[in-house]
């Protein structure tokens, strides 16, 4: 019995030691997005809140109350809002990236169609979100 328990207990701190990893992973790739238009800071932000929301609730809760992004966060996790500066900058980001990707890298153009058509779509089903909580 003890070492069912001692092993329970090991794997939950395996468990939170890999969650407040993989949210730093996803913290850091949302920083780099910052900077880089076709990484989505938001994205991973929420993939990061969602990873520490039981293992570092602390960290998860800096995330939420930030001035900048701690709304459109909480918004899309609790009420699955973007709202439309959202929208916009995330759209806007996918065309000057794919545009950007487009004319420095070389490819076939099915390659490029490929990328065109993933990111019309991501683009598509970003602009059917609700964009307030009445909306839902």
């Amino acid at each position: 019995m003890a070492s069912v328990v001692l092993s329970a207990t090991r794997s939950g701190s395996v468990k939170t030691t890999a969650l407040r990893v993989l949210g730093g992973g996803f913290f850091l790739l949302g920083a780099i997005g910052i900077f880089v238009p076709l990484l989505p800071t938001t994205g991973f932000w929420i993939l990061a809140v969602m990873c520490w929301a039981k293992s570092a609730p602390s960290l998860s809760a800096k995330l939420l109350e930030h001035p900048r992004f701690g709304r459109g966060l909480h918004d899309w996790i609790e009420y699955g809002v973007i709202r439309r500066r959202g929208k916009v900058y995330a759209i806007g980001g996918m065309a000057i990236g794919a545009s950007i990707s487009s004319l420095a890298v070389q490819t076939t153009w099915q390659i490029k169609a490929a990328i065109a058509v993933i990111l019309l779509a991501a683009a598509v089903w970003i602009g059917t979100r609700p964009e307030s909580k009445r909306e839902r």
